[in-house]
This record gives C-alpha cells, structure tokens and sequence, in this order.
C-alpha cells in the first residue's frame, strides 16, 4: 500500500526500477568504460527513475573521454526533489552519515543517457516518464551522470540501486495491484550486482575543465590504472589514503585532489 501511494506522486515518485532492460542483462564493457550496453536480445530501455525524457539534456553532459555525447542522445533527468531525496539515501543509508546525510562522498545520478540507439515504432516523444517506463528505445548502450554532467559508472549506479531498494523496500517501483514487495535479488538489478566479481573501489580522476586524468599512478599514490584515457583508477589498498607524489617530477607542477561533491582539495584524499 505504501509503494502505491508513493506511485501517485508522478514525476515526484522518489522509487527505483529494479529493472533497466527487457529480456537479458545489460553488459559491462572494457570498450566502453562506464557504460552498460545493451544486450544481446536489444530489448526495450525503461526509465530506472521518474523524470523528465527528452534529448535537450545532452547539451548538459560529459563522456567518460571528456567529449559530448550526440545531440541525438536521449536524456531522463530526475525532479530537482527526487534527485534530493536520493542523495539523502545515498548518505544515510549507503554511506552511513548521521549528519549532513545530503552531502555524500559519492557522486549521486542526476541524468541517464541512451547512446546510439535505435526506435522502437515511432520513437520517444519529450515528456514525463515514471519508475520502469518503456522508453521506445532499443540497443546501444546507457550511461549515468551526476548533477554536474560527470559520468558516473553505470553498473556501480545498479549496485547502489539494488542497496537501497534492499534497505527500503518502500523505493521498489512495482505495479498497482500487486501485494508481494519484490525480492531484490531476484530482479535485474540484484542480478547485475551478484555478477560483479569481489569488491574493489574505483575513483576517477579529472580536471576542473572535465579533462580525463591520465597520470593518475604516476602523480599519485596507492592508485592502480584500470583505464587511463578516462581517468579510472582502483585503489591498490581501500583503507589508505591517496597522496600527491612529493617531490613533483616537475618542481613548477602542483597537484592537489579533492572529491567531486563537496569538501576541500588537499595533497591527500580519504575516500
């Protein structure tokens, strides 16, 4: 009854779709780091969150590269107080804050995209879209951005999800009418994270102008690369800090990091 009357508040609902994708999973891919392609069967995208569709917000994002996505990129934008709550289970119940639980470490999804799909019958049309919405779009591949337009890894986003709809079944999106609350780790999104073999925590490392970081385990510590062109990193030990190498290579170079979100920028970052 809960999650129903959650459902009536349309483009305001704060639930998750515990599915992105008809028929198969969608894959991770080391071609397209960040993203999640379709699969194998092309089935149709749904919204994984209420939000306004359209292909202006592309104007608004980065890829992983650093270069804009396709004017032709459709765009579901979460409600400013969606994105909002969100960010609060993000901080209270992903990331353990008592306080200040609206400013997570973590960047939050404020934007997914869909790349070089293909139409389903006439195509999407501009407009509201609710929790597992069909989208009309079939192929290609889906990438997440935070507030900022940044990317956000595709499959950690799924993790998350499956996280807080575990914890708050209350966030579950499900039919009107349907009595059971949905196991979690049954559904596509459980599926996706039990695919994920062991644990590890990645950082990606860009300037303020959104340029990929490529010298990352050279200029900094306790990081090894997993894709430099993008600026992905894993930290070789998740409990240490990541330092700035002392003394620079370059005397005339000064390097200091900071998370994306909030906080301060400093020669060491505890993530």
């Amino acid at each position: 009854m809960l999650q129903d009357i959650i459902a009536l508040l349309g483009i305001a609902n704060p639930q998750l779709a515990p599915i992105w994708q008809d028929g198969d999973l969608p894959t991770e891919s080391a071609g397209s780091p960040m993203r999640l392609l379709s699969n194998s069967t092309n089935g149709e995208w749904f919204a994984p969150t209420a939000g306004l569709f359209n292909q202006e917000f592309a104007t608004r994002l980065s890829m992983p590269d650093g270069s804009a996505p396709a004017a032709t990129t459709w765009v579901l934008a979460l409600d400013p107080q969606v994105w909002l709550r969100l960010s609060r289970l993000y901080g209270g119940v992903l990331e353990g804050r008592a306080t200040q639980s609206d400013r997570p470490q973590r960047p939050v999804p404020k934007y997914f995209a869909f790349h070089d799909t293909a139409n389903i019958g006439d195509g999407p049309t501009a407009g509201t879209r609710s929790p597992g919405a069909r989208l009309q779009l079939t192929g290609g591949s889906m990438s997440v951005h935070d507030e900022a337009g940044q990317p956000i890894d595709a499959l950690a986003t799924a993790a998350a999800f499956a996280a807080l709809m575990t914890n708050v079944p209350a966030l579950i999106a499900k039919d009107f009418g349907t009595t059971s609350t949905p196991d979690v780790a049954t559904t596509q999104l459980g599926q996706l994270t039990a695919s994920l073999a062991g644990t590890e925590l990645r950082v990606r490392l860009v300037s303020l102008f959104r340029t990929p970081f490529a010298d990352g385990a050279t200029k900094l510590t306790n990081l090894t690369t997993i894709s430099a062109a993008v600026g992905i990193y894993r930290l070789i030990n998740p409990t240490q800090p990541v330092l700035v190498v002392f003394p620079p290579a370059n005397l005339n170079e000064r390097i200091a990091v900071g998370a994306a979100t909030f906080g301060a920028i400093d020669s060491t970052f505890t993530p």
